[in-house]
């Protein structure tokens, strides 16, 4: 079912919550004080969040990361269509093996990427990447109450189980060494611009092509909970920007 995962993303502007607003929000708290300062952007995706920082850092390098070549294909088109291409470099390589020197980099970048290898381990397994008093912007999702329902509780026991409460990674960021510069909750307008909304627009297309076949029905249908899910529940959980420095 992992090409219909693809079939579903390919096309989308983000791979996960977020806007060019909330990017800009979060870069605003980070001072680049070097003459060429290095970033990586891991799990750049489509690279929407990549041009924004090359817009805002215009002597920065940055070093895209992925996994999927098509992502990385769309990254070089609207990095060569907004001018920008000549800073970005990217890299097909898994956050899991970067093979970059320690202190190599100003600020480290992963908008709905951490995840993947967990909050906590995120933290942990950048922090050598970054220069003396460098920067991690990320965005992870988070829980918004103590105290959630238990119709969300049990959908992200599934689909993320360490999903923590958002003051639960305040206290992940201080005991990893960190201080934290700047955090706040995405609007709920960042999971609909340029996330669920044209999602939802392609499940609804898929959902023809693919009638008559019952597997690739339920990934769709799955997907379409998770939507659901967010519509019923916004308050509840959401994507927290979190912007932090190396002490």
């Amino acid at each position: 079912m992992e090409e219909m995962f693809w079939e579903e993303h390919t096309g989308l502007k983000r791979e996960a919550p977020g806007s060019e607003e909330s990017t800009l929000r979060a870069l605003d708290k980070v001072i680049l004080t070097g003459e060429k300062p290095m970033v990586l952007d891991i799990g750049c995706g489509p690279g929407d969040q990549t041009i924004t920082i090359a817009k805002t850092f215009r002597d920065a390098t940055i070093m895209a990361l992925d996994t999927h070549e098509p992502f990385l294909d769309e990254l070089v088109k609207r990095s060569d269509e907004a001018r920008v291409l000549d800073r970005i470099e990217p890299l097909r390589i898994s956050m899991f093996d970067m093979p970059f020197p320690n202190e190599h980099f100003d600020l480290v970048w992963a908008e709905g990427s951490a995840y993947i290898m967990g909050f906590q381990n995120a933290l942990r397994s950048w922090k050598r990447f970054l220069k003396e008093d460098g920067y991690i912007g990320l965005t992870e999702l988070s829980w918004l109450k103590a105290a959630p329902s238990e119709e969300a509780r049990r959908f992200w026991s599934l689909g993320y189980p360490q999903m923590k409460h958002m003051d639960e990674n305040r206290k992940l960021i201080d005991e990893e060494g960190y201080e934290l510069m700047d955090m706040f909750i995405l609007p709920e307008s960042d999971w609909w611009d340029s996330y669920y909304t044209p999602m939802e627009k392609r499940i609804n297309e898929l959902k023809g092509k693919y009638q008559g076949k019952p597997e690739s029905l339920a990934v769709l249908e799955g997907e379409m909970e998770e939507i659901g899910m967010y519509r019923k529940h916004s308050d509840e959980y959401g994507y927290v920007f979190y912007i932090i420095k190396k002490n």
